[in-house]
């Protein structure tokens, strides 16, 4: 141990650490047991605390001189040998052997000493177990025996111990990556407290998490349905357990954010509500142009005796008859000591029937051969029906001459390992759920850059199956990497774990197909790299459309026969108006802009009202005005009737910054007013996206489960319940019903998963347009007993799409007038 590297004696400090969050009076009763059946005044546990050895427990006999947390460097002491030799030390008495003349121990008077070292599972020290006397003692087989017997014992309680460690830990690099993700994750208890609120929430809502955490969500953060009322959506997530709808919400600086949530109710193992989880996406910006699992730790059962498992004694005998059984087994099986005894068959009868035969099989051959034995099983009580995962550990004894005596064994209770051991497993199953499920990609990447996971997204994305993909590294996929300098950014992420993100990323696939633009975000998952990205090459298109058109716009505002103003929302100020308003009014650009009052001046009376009104409402609701209609006196005179569209435009402070308007000369058509104003109204924005359904099909009874939003989407009345399979079929063409049973089929025999656009025809005569996705469930024999999917109305973005390639159409049609109208003007 004393060449050991400070590095590791730090990672044995570090578990000293974690050790001390476990409740350890089982392990004070075993060192008061050995003190008392050995009849010595010291019984310890001790602990490595480098450079220290510290009295973990002591037995709390009267005339025992060592106290817990005592402890001493490393300079001789018996523990010291014991952890440096790595087996069993025995010192009768130390006053006749020189080399124990230093010992601190014998300042105590301790001259006699038997013990043991600790050992973690992956072979780390933990300290020793060891009796101490102030007289000779040699200790007999017996004592040796009871001694090896406890260190198993307390060597199992590591053992749980080191698995919960290493759970923690997978927990923790679960939640870091959970902290990335560009989704707000809020938690609350059932009173909408606030428990958890990740880094995208603060980003998202402007409120740090010290200031929410604790606070009612009801009270903290507003919530307006645009689509539905409260009482129907809090009645709909009480009965169902989950909502998926749209909502508006204020930041922290008052403005209006646009989010699409769902939220859910978390269960415990017991199917009991714990708390709530809402998983938002801010789609604010797209109007404008999913739990961690929650840490349990159970206590072990309260052991009879103060010993937590059971200790028996069996003869080598053809029946294998028990001298001694602890009362633990009662409380696992419903079988008393007494059972034992009287019938050898009582322990085969408790195993449970699936496990007997593999366990009594196991069990002979080691028996047979006189070897030790180690065997998992699960025993059924006999009353309650309670199942219990157990590790039993069986040791032969033998005498002087090497003649088998008896085994000696310890059962232990590893239910709560297998419990831990599963809920690690369904963790892992959501968190891979959940990436699977994300529209963004995840990958993770060791410290040298080759793939240890990735999501179906990231999949898609690079063209490649997975198993193609894992254990390349990046440069194997990406080559220009490094010229790029992204390379070295990651590794620095690793390095430093200082995150970085950028949207300047354009990926090619290796033969030079589907260019796309990614939104990448990297970050330090433990010491590996964590990159989400975002494929953002729809939005890229968009933008460069948007500002195409928008160019065109600037180049037709000068040419547009409408009067267009710009006005500060502060003060009226007049700063831009385009020729057609000079021509309509008289007034020349510079006029208006350098009088302030011109406005107020020649605005008729009975519209002067009305345009007060515009203005509180524009301040109010910061909202476009359409069809606006206010008089106003010419230059020369004339009254000029305009209709207005008036759009407030807000910075990007929140704040309102200055009107938009644009006016049409309506004088001369008054008569044909509501006409006009019909006529020329700009097409409305675009409604929020169709809410998306959720159906299922069980596969044994063939039953078909629709949410309410099918029922609205295929307009069938919900009183009637979900089609059969057979009715379901009249919605669609022949073609389309061949092809969704195709789907079925398949993922039904072979798991496949699908995502699919089709056409439905509805009882009303309406054809809509859809786009569906369809997963299979298994059950845990990996038999597929479920189709679950999702079904969602697209047709009003398939019709958005060709409005907007008649607006092009248009747009195109107007350039060729103008570019007419100046051909004609020059001749």
């Amino acid at each position: 141990m004393e060449n050991d590297s400070s590095v590791e004696w730090e990672h044995v400090n570090k578990r000293n650490e974690f050790i001390s969050k476990f409740e350890i009076q089982k392990w004070q009763n075993i060192v008061n047991l050995l003190a008392n059946i050995i009849n010595v005044p010291a019984a310890l546990i001790m602990k490595v605390v480098h450079p220290y050895i510290e009295v973990f427990r002591a037995s709390d006999n009267k005339n025992n001189p060592y106290k817990v947390g005592e402890r001493e460097k490393l300079q001789g002491f018996y523990c010291e040998t014991v952890i440096k030799i790595g087996k069993m030390l025995l010192v009768p008495n130390a006053l006749t052997d020189k080399k124990w003349e230093k010992n601190p121990d014998i300042k105590y008077g301790m001259i006699s000493y038997l013990g043991l070292p600790l050992i973690w599972p992956d072979g780390e020290v933990f300290g020793t177990i060891c009796v101490l006397d102030k007289k000779e003692n040699k200790y007999n087989k017996d004592h040796i025996e009871l001694l090896k017997q406890f260190k198993e014992l307390i060597e199992s309680y590591l053992e749980v111990i080191y698995e919960k460690m290493n759970l923690e830990e997978e927990i923790a690099k679960q939640a870091k990556l959970v902290e990335n993700i560009s989704e707000a994750i809020i938690s609350t208890d059932l009173d909408f407290k606030i428990i958890s609120w990740n880094n995208a929430a603060e980003k998202i809502y402007g409120w740090e998490a010290e200031e929410v955490i604790g606070k009612n969500i009801m009270d903290t953060i507003t919530i307006e349905y645009p689509h539905d009322d409260q009482e129907t959506v809090l009645k709909l997530f009480s009965e169902k357990g989950f909502w998926l709808g749209e909502i508006i919400q204020p930041h922290k600086n008052g403005t209006s954010i646009n989010i699409l949530t769902s939220l859910s109710i978390i269960k415990d193992v017991k199917g009991e509500p714990i708390r709530t989880v809402a998983i938002n996406r801010d789609i604010t910006e797209r109007k404008r142009a999913e739990q961690k699992l929650k840490e349990s730790e159970e206590k072990h059962r309260q052991l009879v005796e103060n010993i937590p498992d059971a200790i028996y004694s069996t003869l080598p005998d053809e029946t294998g008859t028990t001298t001694f059984m602890s009362n633990k087994w009662l409380a696992w099986t419903g079988f008393a000591p007494e059972d034992f005894y009287k019938d050898p068959k009582t322990w085969e009868k408790s195993i449970h029937p699936d496990d007997r035969d593999s366990t009594l099989k196991k069990f002979n051959e080691m028996w047979k051969q006189k070897k030790e034995y180690i065997l998992d099983y699960r025993v059924i009580h006999r009353e309650t029906g309670e199942v219990y995962y157990l590790k039993d550990h069986g040791v032969p004894v033998y005498d002087d001459k090497s003649n088998l005596l008896r085994y000696d064994g310890i059962v232990t209770d590893i239910s709560n390992q297998k419990e831990a051991e599963q809920k690690l497993k369904e963790s892992e199953q959501r968190l891979k759920k959940f990436m699977d499920s994300a529209t963004d990609g995840f990958i993770l990447f060791d410290s040298k850059l080759n793939y240890i996971d990735a999501n179906k997204v990231t999949l898609q994305t690079l063209g490649i199956k997975k198993e193609e993909l894992i254990g390349k590294n990046i440069l194997d996929i990406a080559p220009n990497l490094k010229e790029t300098g992204r390379y070295d950014l990651y590794l620095d992420v690793i390095k430093t774990g200082n995150s970085f993100s950028t949207e300047d990323v354009i990926y090619n696939r290796l033969e030079g197909s589907l260019s796309s633009h990614l939104s990448v975000r990297a970050f330090k998952v433990g010491g590996d790299l964590g990159v989400i990205f975002t494929d953002i090459t729809e939005r890229k298109k968009s933008e460069k459309n948007i500002k195409q058109i928008r160019d065109r716009l600037v180049r037709l505002t000068d040419n547009a026969d409408e009067a267009i103003f710009r006005v500060e929302a502060k003060g009226g100020q007049v700063t831009y108006v385009n020729p057609a308003a000079e021509r309509l009014f008289g007034y020349t650009k510079a006029e208006w802009i350098s009088d302030p009052h011109l406005v107020a001046q020649i605005i008729l009376p009975d519209s002067a009202e009305r345009q007060k009104e515009i203005i509180e409402e524009l301040n109010k609701n910061r909202k476009p005005i359409k069809n606006a209609i206010l008089g106003w006196k010419a230059k020369d005179g004339r009254e000029v009737i305009m209709e207005y569209t008036i759009i407030p435009i807000i910075d990007d402070n929140g704040q309102l910054a200055y009107f938009e308007s644009i006016g049409r000369d309506i004088t001369e058509r008054k008569k044909s007013e509501e006409a006009l104003k019909e006529s020329e109204r700009r097409l409305k924005e675009a409604q929020a996206l169709g809410k998306i359904g959720y159906w299922e099909f069980d596969i044994t009874s063939q039953q078909i489960t629709w949410s309410d939003q099918v029922f609205e989407i295929y307009n069938r009345d919900p009183s009637l319940g979900p089609p059969s399979v057979e009715e379901e079929a009249i919605y669609y063409t022949p073609d389309t019903s061949e092809r969704l049973k195709e789907y079925a089929r398949r993922a039904i025999e072979y798991g496949e998963e699908f995502d699919y656009d089709f056409q439905a025809s509805l009882p009303s005569g309406r054809v809509v347009q859809l786009t569906a996705l369809m997963r299979s469930i298994k059950n845990k024999s990996g038999q597929i007993i479920k189709l679950v999917g999702t079904v969602q109305d697209i047709t009003e973005r398939k019709q958005a799409e060709e409005k907007l390639k008649e607006s092009e159409m248009s747009l195109r049609k107007s350039q060729q007038e103008l570019k007419l109208k100046n051909q004609i003007s020059n001749v």
